[in-house]
């Protein structure tokens, strides 16, 4: 079941995520499995050892800083709703977009602002 995320406070980590009741540990028990970019939108596939997948979907992205290149198998270290820095002003929204920061090992950066953010919970049979 797919569930949008809302009043995401800054600098709330969602490397450990709540879905329907169940904490899920993406740094400990997932791995990207695959990062896709298309009509605006950007989705994200964490997989676990046990196929499980949870897919992150920003809808409405603009990718500000990305040195992603297609990896797979990286384990996610930071996820979180960021500022940005604009002509000497902090701003949490630009253009009523959440902006976020998203990083992992090792060295993999991906900063994105999004009109809204989904989550989805699957167990691959």
């Amino acid at each position: 079941m797919k569930h949008r995320l809302t009043n995401i406070n800054l600098f709330e980590q969602l490397v450990e995520i709540e879905i329907e009741g169940k904490i899920y540990d993406l740094h400990n028990d997932y791995l990207l499995n695959k990062l896709v970019v298309e009509n605006k939108k950007l989705k994200m596939y964490f997989q676990s050892n046990n196929n499980e997948l949870i897919k992150f979907t920003f809808e409405n992205v603009m990718i500000d800083n990305s040195n992603y290149n297609n990896e797979k198998g990286l384990v996610i270290d930071n996820f979180h709703r960021s500022r940005f820095l604009d002509e000497g002003r902090l701003l949490d929204l630009i253009d009523n977009k959440m902006i976020f920061t998203i990083e992992f090992l090792p060295d993999i950066l991906i900063e994105l602002r999004c009109e809204s953010l989904y989550v989805e919970y699957t167990s691959i049979s």
